[in-house]
């Protein structure tokens, strides 16, 4: 059977000609990407609070159900993660 596109073509050479694998994990509520949700996370949200994308400040981000207006919907997704971190 013929690949059907580029990345069906030997992914594991693909792989192994990039020299290693890295994994990233991701904590929703991490805006400023540190791996910690934390205080400082929670002033980014709060700068932004009530911005939409199309106003000037909007901080995509922040945006954390990106729904387009950052809100308390925003900030509930940051609070039930608050203090966690990337191991």
């Amino acid at each position: 059977m013929a690949p059907t596109n580029a990345l069906d073509s030997a992914p594991l050479n693909n792989i192994q000609q990039a020299g290693s694998l890295r994994a990233f994990a991701a904590i929703v509520g991490d805006i400023n990407g540190n791996g910690n949700c934390d205080i400082f996370d929670a002033i980014q949200l709060a700068l932004v609070f009530g911005k939409k994308s199309t106003d000037i400040g909007y901080n995509k981000d922040a945006d954390l159900n990106s729904n387009g207006v950052i809100n308390i919907f925003d900030a509930i997704l940051l609070a039930n993660n608050f203090g966690k971190h990337v191991p």
